[in-house]
Parts: structure tokens; C-alpha cells; sequence
């Protein structure tokens, strides 16, 4: 008894200093992680002497120019044509700047000489979109563009002298998705849809003609694509145009790097992970249109150096920022790099001094929000019960791992992040989603981010393994992650809860259903309760797709399935909190799954909270709307789980929304709404 009195008090104590240390943090105001960007559109100059950047102040756009080690001394670049700074690209000599301004409705190339300070419009063209498409050492005093003046849907190549702005049209592209030039502006390669959600490749002869080199099919990974996680397509060509370098993943699991010979065909693997898909983006060197590295994600990014001359510098940035770091518009030959580490917070850029093997900071594309009180996230894997890994990251309150050893010193009240998709890869790095993850953190939260099966990145089979497992073995593995937080001493017992947006909402809904008694409360955004009125409704364009990957409504044994799955027949399972929101105009995952499952859970007594947005759609869009939904939130995790929140104050009064069910339930909430 004396022994488990001393235990109990020695619990106490590590609790109470664990409290003491996370109360010390400052809380991040709502309003400063919501808030919109400083800085856009960073580059590094080619010497890495200075960086220019379009600063944000005030709603309004300046393009800016400054030393890298005078940040406070940028100046305005005195552009001579009127317009709103979209982005900047230096050309290859460093002399002059490439600008793409706003203009009446369009968007103009901008040629300015830093040289002379002169400006000239190079796409003087009433209501066109100009886009720069490449810039090349093999012609210092051109550039290629793509200008939509013939067709308003489609970008033609044209070269323009930079010193007169004379044009010259290179190729129309009608019919062409995308095309792949070398080094000196020639077109090489170019892809267009086919039937069937099919990308085909296409070779350009010595006589201009387009014939048909290979066909990217689709297969059970080809969601991924329509949201940055595509698993196959073009990477480019190499600077002579005679090496076409795509992922692809016919004939196995994974994507792969291929490398094909354009003259004989012969095509060789280049790079490949056994567990993740290549992503087809690379890093390509500036200057020689060499393949310098490319990556795959399992938990932390993985990087295969193709090029040894730069495998140095990317070890040393690895242990510099201790995660991931991308790049932007590198060379091998580049005495500095602009990079950013990539480890959950903002994308802050650094200068990397090659030589020296040392990293300058510069700024953050969100200047307001407080880095000293962000968090670094770190990989884990996670097994489920049939021994599938599960790729996850952890983001822990700033003081909870005093020993550094991953795990806090003490258990957390601690939430499950599920993703949208399910195929759709975690943007790990992207703020939209990061910036909830932070605000958790700073409120003392673990958080862990979870891959789990049906997720797009980790090959066919890792996908197909969620098929019509909507509600069943994905479910299953949110309960083995639940599981493993609480024995690897992140959660604390009784303090876990789950919190997901579209399909990470049909998740929670799900969990709070079918496993009443694993998590202490839920919060579902935009989520779907009924499986079978989501199949009847969804407007994918591919009926089979829906029905091998979501389940059959034709059949007795699909609809059974479907409707075992779906929270919504089981609503009077429900014993927990639930807070849900939902957006009017969503038509990806209709209101009125959450209009029904609300209705279902009041007539059987339950406990929850509706917040509607009624100019919401999909994935909320308004800053107003996020910091008014965290308000809430805040202070419901708060009476559930016990962590900080910051006060109302004045975040609700701003947005448009309406608490439909559940004023009641949370604190303060129908005081302030009142006091309005």
C-alpha cells in the first residue's frame, strides 16, 4: 500500500511539473495561425547573393529585392509597368528579373534589368495569361513562355528576346496537356488525356509530328492525382533532349523512376522505395536539366541522390534541420541553396552556404505566427493488427519531451488526426493542414497524424487493402493506433479522442459508433454518416471505381456492408461528446449527412454540438470561419480532455455560422453568443 501511495504521489509530481512547464508556453492566438501570408514567391539569385520576394501588407503586393545578409534593407524594385506582383524568376545571366503582374484582367511577363532599372512588357496582349515556362544558359536573352492569346484554354510556346521582347511561336499545343522541352527550347515530349482517366506520353519526330511513346493507365492509385499526390507522370527531359526521365508503376506494386533512351527505347529503372511510391517531382539541376535527387515519403522524406556531387550537401542540410529539406531552383554548381525544412511548421526559407556547410535563415511565408512556439514533428510507424506499418507523425507540446526520446515524459491527452481521401496522400507539409496541428500542440495536445490503409503514396496493394474497408479494417487500424499511443505512454488512459475533416470525419462519427467506449470524445468536420447515400450520390465519373472502392448498393451482400459501416445506423451506440461541423455548399460530402446523423443522435438522447457555415463548401475556405470552428473547439476539448484553450474573445461575432444543436454543451458558449 506504501509502495503504490509512493507511486501515485511521484505521478502527481511529474504531472504537475509537466503542467507547470506546458502553461509556461504562451498560447498562439487563433487569429495569428489563421492568418494569411506575409511573403510569397521566394528566389534566390544565381550567386545566392541576394533573394527577391513578393511581400504581403495590408491585402496589398510589393516585389521586393534584398542581400541575404540585409533582409531589412530590401528595397521595392521600381517596376515601370502597373500592375499586382503575382511571382519573380531570375533569368539565367542574374542580371535581369522575369515578373508575372495582374494586369486588366490578365497576367503579363515583365522583363526588368537590374542592371539599367528598365522595364519592359513582354506580352502586351490584351486579357492574356502568360505564364514562364522555362529559362535556360544555352539562352541567356530568351525565355519560353506559354501565352493563351489564339486560345483562351490552351498555352502555346513561344520564345521571347529579352532584350527587345520580340516573339516567336515554337509550337501550338492544342490537344496538349503538357509539354517537355531540353535545354535549348526544343519540344521533346508532351502528354494529353486519353479515355478512361489514361495520360498518354508522345514523342515529337525530326518532322514535327507526335506519336505515341507509352500510356500512364489508370489503376486503383490514380485519386491520388487530382490532389498533388499523384503516383505517376512525366518528370521532364534531360538538357539535350535525349533522355525522358518518368514514374510510372505498370507491371508492379510501386511507382518507379524510369529513364528511356528516346533514340533506342531501351528503358532502365533509376529509383525506387520498397515502401512508398517515387513521387514524380524532382529535384532537376537548373542549369543542366540533370536529375539531381528524388524522393518518396514513409513517415520522414527520402531522398535518392542520383547525382553524387550534391549527396554531401543533402546529408548535411538533413542534419542541419533534422527532418526533410526541399529546395527550390538549384544547381550542382550553385555556390548557395534556397531551401526549406520541412518538419510541420511554416515554410520558412534558408539560405544553405555550400562551402561552409551553414544555413541563414530569411523568413517565414507567415511572418506573424511565433516559430519559437511552433513544434517539429517526428516520424513514427505504427503496425497494425494484421502487420501492415502505418506511416505517422507526431507532434508533441514544446517542454513534454525533456529526454528528447520521442515520447513525452508524461502521458497526454491526446487526439488521432484521420485525413480526407482515404487514397489521398497527407500533405505532410502543408500548412492548411499543419496549422491545426500546431494550434493542438500548443494547447497541450499529442497529435498524431496517421497514414492508414486506403491511403495514396505507399503503392497499388497499400491502397486497394481499403477498398469497401470504408468503416471496416480502416477502422480497425484508427483503434490499433489508438491502442499504441496508450502503450507507448503518449496518451494518458481516459484522455484520447479522434478528430478528422471529410473522410477523417466519417472516421470519428464511425469510431464514437462502433467503438463508444475507446475514445473520450470526437470532432467530425464535414463528414459522411451513411456509406450507402454517399455510393447513390457520388459524382466521381467512374461508377465501377465507386463501386470497388466504396462498395456495390446492387447487390444484398455490398448494401449490407455498406450499411454495417455507416454510423448512421447506429447512432444509439454513441456514449461521447461529439462536435460537428458542416459547410452548406459542400458538394463533396453533403450537409446532409450530418443534418441526419445529428437528428439520429438528439432522438436518442446523445450529446452533441452542430455548427453550420453557410457559405462554406468543401474544406472550409475563410480564415473567419477556422478561427471561429477552433473557438468552439478549444473550449470542447478543454471540458473533455483538459487542455489550454484560448477565450472567445472576439472570434465568433466575425463568421458566419450558426450552433444548430449543442449550445448548451459547451461552456461559455451561449453567453458569448448572446453577448455577440
Amino acid at each position: 500500500m506504501k509502495v503504490e501511495s509512493f507511486r501515485t504521489a511521484l505521478l502527481t509530481m511529474a504531472l504537475t511539473c509537466l503542467s507547470m512547464v506546458l502553461q509556461a508556453q504562451e498560447l498562439i492566438p487563433r487569429s495569428v495561425l489563421f492568418s494569411g501570408a506575409t511573403h510569397t514567391a521566394v528566389q534566390l539569385s544565381p550567386g545566392g547573393e541576394q533573394v527577391t520576394f513578393v511581400e504581403i501588407a495590408r491585402g496589398k503586393r510589393s516585389l521586393r529585392l534584398a542581400d541575404v545578409d540585409d533582409l531589412d534593407a530590401a528595397e521595392l524594385v521600381p517596376l515601370q509597368v502597373k500592375g499586382v506582383p503575382i511571382d519573380c524568376k531570375w533569368d539565367a545571366t542574374g542580371d535581369r528579373l522575369i515578373v508575372r503582374l495582374a494586369v486588366n484582367g490578365g497576367q503579363h511577363l515583365i522583363r526588368h534589368d537590374l542592371r539599367t532599372g528598365e522595364s519592359i512588357d513582354l506580352t502586351p496582349l490584351d486579357g492574356v495569361q502568360a505564364r514562364l515556362d522555362k529559362v535556360s544558359p544555352q539562352r541567356p536573352d530568351e525565355i519560353l513562355v506559354g501565352l493563351n492569346d489564339r486560345d483562351a484554354k490552351t498555352h502555346d510556346l513561344w520564345t521571347i528576346n529579352l532584350q527587345n521582347g520580340e516573339r516567336a511561336k515554337q509550337l501550338e499545343t492544342t490537344g496538349l496537356t503538357r509539354v517537355h522541352v531540353d535545354a535549348s527550347f526544343t519540344p521533346r515530349i508532351a502528354e494529353r488525356f486519353a479515355k478512361a482517366g489514361r495520360i498518354e506520353v508522345l514523342q515529337r519526330d525530326a518532322d514535327g509530328a507526335w506519336t505515341l511513346l507509352r500510356t500512364l493507365e489508370r489503376d486503383s492509385t490514380n485519386l491520388s492525382r487530382a490532389r498533388g499526390g499523384g503516383v505517376k507522370g512525366v518528370v521532364g527531359v534531360d538538357a539535350a533532349g535525349r533522355t525522358l526521365f518518368l514514374v510510372d508503376n505498370a507491371g508492379r506494386d510501386k511507382s518507379a523512376l524510369l529513364a528511356i533512351d528516346l533514340d533506342t527505347g531501351e528503358t532502365q529503372i533509376v529509383a525506387e522505395d520498397a515502401d512508398a511510391d517515387i513521387k514524380p517531382v524532382a529535384v532537376v539541376d537548373r542549369i543542366t536539366g540533370k536529375i539531381l535527387g528524388i524522393s518518396s515519403y514513409f513517415g520522414d522524406l527520402r531522398r535518392k541522390h542520383l547525382d553524387p556531387s550534391v549527396r554531401a550537401d543533402f546529408e548535411a542540410l538533413r542534419r542541419l534541420a533534422g527532418s526533410g529539406v526541399g529546395v527550390v531552383n538549384i544547381s550542382a554548381a550553385d555556390p548557395a541553396w534556397l531551401v526549406v525544412p520541412m518538419d510541420g511548421g511554416t515554410l520558412r526559407f534558408q539560405v544553405y552556404h555550400r562551402e561552409s556547410q551553414q544555413l541563414k535563415p530569411l523568413f517565414s511565408l507567415h511572418g506573424q505566427v511565433p516559430a519559437k512556439h511552433l513544434v517539429k514533428r517526428t516520424a513514427r510507424v505504427v503496425t497494425a493488427r494484421d502487420g501492415l506499418r502505418l506511416p505517422c507523425h507526431l507532434y508533441l507540446p514544446k517542454g513534454a519531451d525533456q529526454d528528447g526520446d520521442g515520447t513525452p515524459d508524461t502521458p497526454l491527452p491526446t487526439l488521432l488526426y484521420v485525413h480526407g481521401g482515404p487514397h489521398i496522400p497527407n500533405p505532410w507539409d502543408s500548412w492548411f493542414t499543419n496549422r491545426n496541428l500546431q494550434l493542438l500542440a500548443n494547447r497541450g495536445y499529442a497529435v498524431l497524424n496517421v497514414d492508414y490503409r486506403g491511403s495514396g503514396g505507399y503503392g497499388k496493394q497499400f491502397v486497394e487493402r481499403g477498398f469497401q474497408e470504408w468503416g471496416g479494417e480502416i477502422q480497425r487500424d484508427l483503434l490499433d493506433v489508438a491502442d499504441w499511443v496508450l502503450e507507448q505512454g503518449i496518451a494518458a488512459k481516459d484522455r484520447i479522442a479522434m478528430w478528422g475533416w471529410s473522410f477523417g470525419g466519417l472516421s470519428t462519427n464511425a469510431a464514437l459508433a462502433f467503438a463508444p467506449e475507446k475514445f473520450t470524445c470526437g470532432i467530425s468536420m464535414y463528414g459522411l454518416s451513411d456509406l450507402e447515400a454517399f455510393v447513390k450520390y457520388a459524382r466521381f465519373g467512374d461508377p465501377t471505381g465507386v463501386k470497388s472502392r466504396v462498395g456495390d448498393v446492387s447487390t444484398d451482400e455490398g448494401l449490407a456492408r455498406l450499411r454495417a459501416q455507416s454510423p448512421i445506423h447506429a447512432a444509439e451506440k454513441v456514449v461521447r461528446p461529439l462536435l460537428i461541423t458542416h459547410g452548406t455548399k459542400d458538394r463533396v460530402a453533403l450537409k446532409s449527412h450530418s443534418d441526419r446523423f445529428v437528428k439520429a443522435l438528439k432522438e436518442h438522447g446523445k450529446d452533441v454540438t452542430y455548427l453550420v457555415y453557410p457559405d462554406e463548401p468543401h474544406d472550409y475556405r475563410k480564415a473567419e470561419s477556422w478561427i471561429s470552428f477552433w473557438a468552439v473547439a478549444e473550449r470542447f476539448l478543454h471540458e473533455h480532455l483538459g487542455g489550454r484553450y484560448e477565450p472567445y474573445g472576439d472570434d465568433l461575432p466575425g463568421a458566419n455560422f450558426e450552433v444548430v444543436e449543442g449550445r448548451d454543451l459547451v461552456p461559455g458558449l451561449k453567453e458569448r453568443l448572446k453577448a455577440g
